[in-house]
């Protein structure tokens, strides 16, 4: 539906799994997914699924995490 309207620029797709935010990519490498990483393992993690981040926005929790290092981590 995303690429039907010519969306890609509107829209972010939410991927629950690392293995859905790799089929997303795959179908469209435009694409912008939402993925929950939530622990600086998660994003060494995810990091090796080879998807670009600049193709994610990342949701890490609703309150503030512990180690606050996971932001430094994403950001680069």
């Amino acid at each position: 539906m995303v690429e039907e309207c010519d969306a890609e620029a509107n829209a972010i797709v939410m991927a629950y799994t690392y293995e859905e935010a790799k089929i997303g990519y795959e179908l469209n490498n435009n694409i912008m997914m939402q993925v929950f990483i939530n622990s600086p393992e998660k994003v060494i993690e995810f990091d090796q699924t080879g998807i670009p981040w600049k193709n994610v926005v990342v949701f890490v929790s609703h309150k503030m995490p512990e180690n606050t290092s996971i932001f430094d981590l994403i950001h680069q």
